[in-house]
């Protein structure tokens, strides 16, 4: 039977039909375009000509019936004079090539990176990205990015300049901002992209670290607090140990004075025998005095006297009036009386200069001799070595350097330093 002889809702039917094999083609075509397939829009938009021509045969022939004195194109009645059967058959052809086209179509699209893969992936991601042109044109941007930009600013991403520019700190490279409840770490960069500068923006959600790195600093300032409390706990202790010694030293040496006075008033002044002993007793005694009085105080005058007992001359740069506690004191004045007596001794010195300066490390006292430099290197032995040992045990740094002139010095950390003035 010729087409032009079915009945009027068969043509329609037809007509439906070369409408759905346009439409789809032309989804093929704009689908080519999504994917930069640019050399795949013949055949689909070939197929959409052939169904539109198709359609409009078939309206120009269903005219005749609807108007007397239409007049049908040659065309029109050449392809309505066709079998159904041959239409059918060229019609189930198109329609398989353009369900063929939509396949190829999905297919690439999952076999191989495209725009549309890479912006699917991108919106998919918990992070956000942005990529902007040095104008502020926007080249990629996914869901999560557009979401923060409009919490922050209340518009959406369109200028990845403006967006920049709105942050609290747009001139810095790595940021933190709270958003939507949460803490974002914003990094600004520039890359090399095909010969163009482009700037590139990462949001990545910090929370959790933000919040476990603030816990980590109330801790170790809650440590800290502890570690001075602790410090200053155990120089309280020593010191009252310190005390308690003295206070039984000198009752032990007062006790011995009364028993001597005593003794001495009942001895007899012409048995001289008795009297020897008792005075060798009193001197002792006296000596004790001396030495007690002389480990409380350790003045600068006794150092001086030292030097005077060297043939040195004592030199003094800086203020040492104030001195850290009594173990990093004492370990002081015995490294300069070390000091005095290498220095006389292996090197012939005349002067001592003792200075002092605050550094990073701590405090820094150096002990300076103008004599003869050693010429096989420094090697704590002896007196050194010992003096070595017990600072490391108080935590100062015992270290020479040879230049020109030769410095013993110590380092004493600021958190081995008492708090309160100390008079030397």
């Amino acid at each position: 039977m010729p087409f032009q002889l079915l009945p009027p809702f068969a043509r329609a039917m037809f007509s439906v039909w070369t409408l759905m094999i346009f439409l789809l083609s032309i989804f093929d075509a704009a689908y080519a375009v999504y994917q930069k397939r640019y050399h795949a829009l013949a055949v689909p938009a070939g197929l959409a000509g052939v169904a539109e021509l198709l359609r409009q045969v078939i309206l120009d022939h269903s005219l005749l019936y609807i108007d007397s004195g239409h007049r049908a194109g040659k065309m029109t009645l050449a392809l309505t004079g066709l079998s159904c059967w041959l239409w059918m058959l060229f019609l189930a052809g198109m329609t398989a090539a353009a369900v063929f086209l939509l396949l190829g179509s999905i297919r690439y699209g999952r076999n191989r990176i495209t725009l549309g893969t890479v912006k699917q992936c991108a919106d998919q991601l918990p992070t956000g990205i942005c990529y902007w042109r040095s104008s502020g044109q926007v080249i990629l941007s996914n869901h999560c990015m557009n979401r923060l930009c409009i919490a922050l600013t209340g518009e959406p991403l369109l200028n990845g300049n403006a967006f920049r520019g709105s942050l609290p700190a747009s001139d810095l490279a790595d940021e933190m901002v709270t958003l939507e409840g949460k803490t974002w770490r914003f990094f600004c960069r520039e890359l090399l992209f095909d010969g163009e500068i482009i700037q590139e923006m990462i949001a990545s959600d910090v929370t959790e670290e933000y919040r476990k790195t603030e816990d980590l600093k109330r801790d170790t300032e809650q440590i800290r607090h502890l570690r001075e409390e602790l410090q200053t706990y155990r120089r309280d202790m020593e010191e009252t140990i310190h005390k308690q010694e003295i206070l039984q030293a000198k009752i032990n040496i007062h006790d011995e004075m009364n028993r001597l006075m005593l003794g001495t008033v009942s001895v007899d002044a012409a048995d001289r025998e008795k009297l020897d002993p008792m005075l060798s007793m009193w001197k002792k005694n006296a000596l004790l005095l001396f030495m007690e009085a002389e480990n409380e105080k350790r003045s600068l005058e006794n150092l001086e006297a030292f030097a005077g007992q060297m043939n040195l001359q004592l030199v003094w740069k800086s203020d040492f009036s104030r001195y850290p506690e009594r173990e990093i004191r004492e370990i002081f004045f015995l490294a300069a009386r070390e000091a005095m007596v290498n220095a006389v001794k292996h090197a012939g010195a005349r002067t001592i200069t003792l200075s002092r300066e605050e550094t990073k490390e701590g405090l820094r006292c150096i002990i300076e001799n103008d004599g003869a430099m050693p010429e096989k290197g420094v090697h704590f032995t002896g007196g050194l070595r010992n003096l070595s040992e017990l600072a490391q045990k108080q935590g100062v740094t015992l270290s020479a350097e040879v230049g020109d002139t030769f410095r013993l010095i110590l380092i004493v950390p600021y958190g081995t330093m008492a708090a309160e003035e100390d008079t030397l």
